[in-house]
């Protein structure tokens, strides 16, 4: 029985925890009689109801009026300030970003560049970027408080990346506008080679097209640095900066078209600076369109703005000695071409090079021995199909820079053979020998057996040994037999 007793105990004890627990989360959410139930006993609100409701200091009365007095007082609050603070700092960075963009403008459109060398505080000469930003804080009182008075370290918006960023925007600006100017026009594209200064090969994009207004408009579209200025190279260059500026996507959907197989005819090609190829390729393509170069020079020759420099040059094309020039050109760099080409590539092959280069000397000895005739018909057969006059080569004329007074004369054969077919082959043979004599073409291809390439494949210990005979006060007796043991 006393067991049994205090175990019937344990629920009342439950029961008061319960009732605690009640309380308190009714203490906790408050009650919800003056809100939802209603409140009845009006008789003793005065004394008992409204006292016992807003006696509790944390009780949910006081915690509401708190909560309303807090709310009727926007000024001190937090988030009122934070918010105030927060439009604030948006306007001055509006103000240092305005700036910023403004003086990049100025600096593109003058084609200024925006870095100095010494751009610390106390250099004379910040550079442009900086220097007109300063200059810009001395006339403009907004922009100096935006900069210098309230600006976090962070956020100048003057660092070298926020300087790119702005000229990338711009580009990306003037893309857009040249673009829509496009619209659903046909439109063609002009592709130059250029070096920057550090002589890395770049290539620039020029569209041609006719405006709304009629008239025929030219638009730099931007530069691309490319690897190899191969055809094929700065095709797929000219794909990836069309497809960038979305230009590629409307080609493929159809909304413009590229008149593909409409000019299917070969353009001329400017040559470079380094490039022989691209010389042979400029000769080769005149010789080729001699007829339409000859057309559109007489074109634009009727043209008031270019009258006298078009018509000298249909007058100087048209004459013996440019044909003569151009075809003895053609023979000689057609010659030269292979040994340019590998000579520029970057996995270059000593041993083969030197032996092409052999090839090439005993080519061009043989062009000038045996090649003067058959170039003399060449030249005649040219001339005779487009209607260019033939001098008579027995007819006497005085020498280059000589006057006929002075009797010195000679016949124009002797002229184009001796002063300028054998003066031409003689000069890039001899500038062959220099830059490639016998000396400098053994040791090439003796330090062509140090490549390492495919594991020093054209190791060669003969080439090793022939260097230490070469160089013989940097090795030893013992060294050399050494090396050949």
């Amino acid at each position: 029985m006393p067991k049994q007793s205090k175990h019937l105990q344990k629920p009342k004890q439950s029961k008061q925890k319960h009732k605690k627990v009640r309380e308190a989360e009714h203490e906790k959410f408050g009650h919800v009689v003056f809100s939802k139930t209603g409140y009845d006993n009006w008789r003793n609100a005065a004394n008992r109801g409204f006292p016992v409701h807003c006696r509790a200091v944390n009780g949910c009365h006081n915690k509401a009026r708190k909560c309303a007095d807090d709310f009727r007082n926007q000024r001190t609050s937090i988030s009122r300030n934070f918010q105030s603070n927060t439009i604030d700092a948006e306007k001055r960075y509006e103000v240092r970003v305005t700036a910023a963009l403004d003086i990049a403008r100025f600096l593109i459109a003058q084609g200024h560049a925006f870095r100095g060398h010494d751009e610390s505080a106390t250099s004379l000469n910040k550079g442009n970027f900086s220097e007109m930003l300063d200059w810009y804080k001395k006339r403009n009182s907004e922009v100096r408080a935006a900069f210098d008075d309230y600006c976090p370290q962070n956020a100048k918006t003057t660092s070298h990346q926020i300087q790119k960023d702005l000229t990338e925007s711009c580009a990306k600006e003037i893309s857009k506008v040249i673009k829509d100017e496009i619209g659903d026009n046909l439109f063609s594209v002009l592709i130059d080679e250029s070096r920057d200064i550090s002589i890395a090969e770049q290539m620039a994009v020029i569209v041609r097209f006719v405006n709304k207004d009629g008239m025929v408009v030219e638009r730099f579209l931007g530069l691309k640095h490319v690897e190899d200025t191969t055809s094929n190279a700065l095709k797929k260059s000219l794909l990836e900066m069309l497809a960038k500026e979305e230009i590629l996507q409307k080609l493929e959907s159809g909304e413009i078209f590229s008149g593909k197989g409409k000019h299917q005819r070969t353009n001329l090609v400017r040559a470079g600076e380094t490039r022989w190829g691209s010389h042979l390729t400029t000769l080769a393509r005149i010789e080729m369109m001699w007829n339409s170069v000859v057309k559109v020079l007489s074109m634009i020759h009727e043209d008031e703005r270019n009258t006298s420099r078009a018509g000298g040059l249909v007058h100087k094309i048209e004459s013996f000695s440019f044909v003569l020039n151009m075809k003895l050109m053609l023979k000689v760099l057609r010659i030269t071409n292979e040994l340019s080409q590998l000579l520029q590539r970057k996995d270059q092959n000593i041993v083969q090079a030197m032996s092409l280069l052999i090839d090439v000397k005993t080519r061009l000895m043989s062009l000038r021995n045996d090649g003067w005739e058959p170039l003399l018909d060449e030249v005649k057969s040219f001339c005779t199909e487009k209607m260019i006059p033939i001098p008579n080569l027995d007819e006497s004329i005085p020498r280059w820079g000589r006057s006929r007074l002075d009797g010195n004369l000679i016949t124009q054969e002797h002229h184009y053979r001796v002063d300028t077919f054998l003066a031409a082959i003689d000069a890039i043979i001899t500038e062959m020998d220099h830059r490639f004599n016998e000396v400098s073409s053994e040791l090439l291809v003796c330090f062509s057996c140090l490549d390492p390439r495919d594991s020093f494949s054209k190791f060669d210990v003969e080439k090793i040994a022939r260097l230490t005979e070469i160089y013989y006060e940097d090795f030893s007796d013992l060294d050399r037999s050494n090396i050949r043991e």
